[in-house]
């Protein structure tokens, strides 16, 4: 059935029903942030100016903080890279949310990745922190249409 809804251009609507996704962002209680940068000594050195940044955008954007133990889930920045010697950063970086979801099939919870965005690309040191704030933006706004305010 769901190969058929698919052909027929209704994926959208069973992708924004799945407990994934934005839909996943309606019953979370809150996040808590984690950020962990990888590669070389100057991405390494990003790690706390970025997770101000976000933290900072969350706080904007009203996105509570809580326990992953209260129905709430673990927001995680993992970025990797290095210097070129052309200048700038090779960068990829990934957020993720983890949080406990429903198995339907065999009626139990585990803790898996429900919500997801990603970039790489070549960019400067402050273009990173843009990118980031950028990808935190993105988590917010679908929180906010995924909670009606």
């Amino acid at each position: 059935m769901k190969i058929l809804l698919a052909v027929f251009g209704l994926s959208p609507y069973l992708y924004a029903n799945s407990p994934y996704g934005q839909a996943s962002l309606k019953i979370l209680s809150g996040v808590e942030l984690f950020v962990n940068c990888t590669g070389d000594s100057e991405i390494k050195k990003m790690e706390n100016e970025i997770k101000e940044r976000l933290k900072y955008r969350l706080e904007s954007s009203n996105v509570p903080f809580s326990g992953i133990s209260n129905s709430g889930g673990a927001l995680k920045l993992l970025l990797s890279g290095f210097k070129r010697k052309e200048g700038g950063f090779f960068v990829y970086a990934s957020l993720q949310l983890h949080q406990r979801a429903y198995l339907a099939v065999s009626h139990e919870y585990m803790d898996c990745q429900t919500w997801d965005t990603w970039k790489m690309g070549i960019f400067s040191a402050n273009e990173i922190f843009l990118e980031t704030e950028d990808m935190v933006r993105e988590f917010a706004n679908d929180f906010i249409s995924a909670n009606g305010f």
